[in-house]
């Protein structure tokens, strides 16, 4: 039987449609589809998804250590790779991106990203391999340019949040956003002390996420609401964001320290819990959403959605029912997203999970 996964990284997203005020800014949902097991292949840790031009599923099993292929109907077709180190294998791959007949699928057990080239409808065959030092939190593929977000150094040692590379040659092109000042400290080595010390930085989530659109990245940092408008061309940036009432900023207190000296995971999950934290960041062709989770009354979990222009002037702020996990993929030419979704069954029964359709509509 399948060991029941971390609610952190699957969860039910988007259950019906948004509530409350949203002024004609809506995800109405499409429908789900069942990922059908296959004799006794079973989808156990979903993490990283993607969707193909002709609408085939490609899910990275974290906990299998492989990707699945599904066809439209959830029909399980292929499954790409298998746990270890050598030739067509992954240690513990965790995100993936497609484009343009390309695969990425990054592996953090073995730190690096390998790239898979379509060969038919439901195979694809692992063409290079790059090492990567850092974890890639996000992907995305533009022309001949692979953008990704991490903790990245250059040949210098300075940490970067933002890294574009040519996957052709592997050569690193340019960097973005220098890691302490996506934290809003004052110089790397403010930040290398900071991360080495028992402060907010060393204890809470550091990931990013983001999106782009035009000549622009738009960045956030999973511990502050706060968007970075990027240049690609030249690094510059510029930032925006509203906390609203409903935002709970992430802190480090005394209590937090000391438990996380003591090795006290528990409590510090337990106080996590009681915060917000960004889940991700997505453009269409007409807005910046973003996306973060603040606790109802200690118990269960909201969801809230945020809609920008991209000047960075907000719009509204909406509710969403359920819970949510961070695997998302958004087609930008129909504005349709995808997750996965958990039909949790009784103890000792196997979990179905379900790929969820919802399209987004704006005014």
């Amino acid at each position: 039987m399948r060991v029941r996964v971390n609610r952190l990284l699957v969860g039910i997203l988007f259950v019906g449609v948004f509530t409350g005020p949203v002024f004609g800014f809506n995800v109405e949902t499409l429908g789900k589809i069942k990922l059908l097991d296959n004799n006794d292949v079973f989808l156990q840790i979903p993490v990283g998804i993607a969707v193909t031009e002709d609408n085939v599923f490609l899910v990275v099993d974290f906990k299998a250590a492989n990707v699945k292929i599904y066809r439209n109907d959830g029909k399980l077709m292929e499954i790409l790779g298998r746990q270890g180190y050598g030739p067509n294998e992954f240690a513990q791959p965790l995100h993936c991106y497609y484009s343009n007949s390309t695969l990425f699928i990054d592996d953090v057990g073995q730190k690096k990203i390998f790239m898979y080239k379509r060969k038919g409808k439901f195979k694809f065959v692992r063409s290079k391999t790059f090492s990567f030092m850092a974890l890639g939190d996000d992907f995305y593929l533009e022309g001949n340019t692979l953008y990704t977000v991490g903790e990245i150094k250059n040949t210098d040692g300075v940490g970067y949040s933002n890294l574009a590379f040519d996957p052709d040659t592997g050569k690193h092109l340019r960097y973005f956003l220098p890691v302490h000042e996506k934290l809003g400290l004052g110089s790397q080595e403010e930040y290398r002390n900071k991360i080495h010390s028992k402060s907010k930085f060393s204890i809470l989530d550091r990931i990013g996420f983001f999106d782009f659109f035009g000549d622009y990245a738009y960045y956030s940092c999973m511990i502050d609401l706060k968007i970075f408008k990027i240049n690609k061309k030249d690094g510059t940036y510029t930032t925006f964001g509203k906390k609203t009432d409903n935002y709970i900023q992430p802190y480090v207190n005394g209590k937090i320290i000391e438990a996380a000296r003591a090795g006290n995971r528990e409590y510090i999950r337990e106080q996590k819990a009681k915060m917000s934290f960004v889940r991700q960041i997505l453009t269409t062709n007409r807005h910046v959403l973003l996306v973060y989770g603040k606790r109802n009354k200690g118990v269960d979990s909201d969801f809230m959605v945020q809609f920008y222009n991209f000047a960075g002037e907000y719009i509204t702020e909406a509710k969403m029912p359920g819970n949510m996990g961070f695997n998302f993929w958004l087609d930008k030419q129909t504005n349709i997203l995808y997750t996965t979704l958990i039909d949790a069954v009784g103890e000792g029964e196997d979990d179905i999970y379900y790929m969820m359709k919802y399209k987004i509509t704006e005014d």
